[in-house]
């Protein structure tokens, strides 16, 4: 379990939902959480993807073509300080949250406070 300690406003939406075998364009790395990559599949949706769950041909810092790996889901949560959720998976300095209704996405570390 966590308490939100720092409300959250998710940054996008729609999110991204790449399957493995995807196409992707590749954009530039996040300089604020790293080893996170920009990505936009064949249809232009757009989102933060782990760079280890893309198998790339990067052209400089700046991108280049490649294709998901994995299977990954950016949906991240809006949540408000003092809500309680249940982390199940954690990387990069985000975690993957759920709340007590039901609702799912990823939340930054620094919003959180284990408890």
């Amino acid at each position: 379990m966590a308490r939100v300690v720092k409300a959250w406003t998710k940054s996008y939406d729609p999110a991204l939902h790449v399957r493995a075998g995807d196409p992707l364009t590749l954009g530039p790395l996040d300089d604020e959480y790293p080893g996170w990559r920009w990505c936009t599949d064949a249809k232009g949706l757009g989102g933060w993807l782990p760079d280890a769950v893309v198998d790339a041909v990067v052209i400089g810092s700046g991108g280049g073509e490649g294709r998901a790996i994995d299977d990954f889901d950016t949906t991240e949560l809006t949540v408000a300080a003092g809500d309680t959720l249940t982390i199940t998976a954690r990387r990069l300095g985000w975690s993957f949250c759920r709340t007590s209704d039901g609702a799912a996405g990823w939340v930054p570390d620094d919003c959180l406070s284990d408890s």
